[in-house]
């Protein structure tokens, strides 16, 4: 069991690297087994297609991203709610920085035509899983909302700093344009708080 769970992390972590080389259109079943050292039969032994593999590797991202999203932020409070959002905000953004495949991975699964609504709803389940996220972002924030809503903001928030990551993965940006993004995903998240009270939700 332990040496199946290591080829299967070994596999996933090929199709990460494979997808940031090649992109998906170009990361096949040989050239992920390529970049794992391994045979085509090793991954059909696992998985059943590409697109299993695909999305197995998105869904393992997804717990580990979402693990890190549920972990303690208290530290991150502010002497007000822009220098709170700021620390929150550089948190994510660092984290996704310190693994830029693994991030254009997510990036790009997320907006290719793999990612149906059946995954989404097993990524919203994973979320639900962590309940202390909207409470956290809530007070680190501020936000005056219910949970839902808070989970909303977080969502959008996390997207806006993806985004972000995703220019300077691609140096398509460069970290000199950090606060003129900051500042626009701000003004953003309290534009989204102002809509949903007007909006009553």
């Amino acid at each position: 069991e332990g040496r199946r769970l290591s080829t299967e992390v070994n596999l996933m972590n090929s199709v990460v690297k494979a997808v940031a080389t090649l992109g998906f259109e170009n990361a096949s079943i040989k050239s992920i087994a390529q970049q794992a050292g391994t045979a085509v039969s090793t991954i059909y032994c696992h998985f059943n297609s590409k697109e299993d593999l695909f999305e197995e590797t998105f869904m393992h991202m997804a717990e580990e991203f979402c693990s890190f999203y549920a972990s303690d932020i208290s530290h991150l409070r502010g002497e007000d709610r822009v220098s709170s959002i700021r620390s929150l905000w550089y948190h994510y953004l660092n984290f996704f920085l310190s693994r830029p495949d693994e991030a254009l991975f997510y990036i790009r699964y997320r907006h290719s035509a793999y990612y149906t609504d059946r995954i989404r709803y097993k990524v919203l389940d994973y979320e639900a899983g962590y309940l202390t996220v909207s409470d956290q972002i809530a007070r680190i924030i501020g936000l005056n909302q219910k949970d839902e809503n808070a989970g909303d903001i977080l969502r959008f928030f996390v997207e806006m700093i993806l985004i972000y990551a995703e220019q300077i993965i691609m140096k398509e940006a460069t970290r000199e344009y950090d606060e003129l993004a900051f500042q626009a995903t701000c003004g953003a998240v309290f534009a989204l708080e102002d809509a949903f009270e007007k909006s009553g939700r």
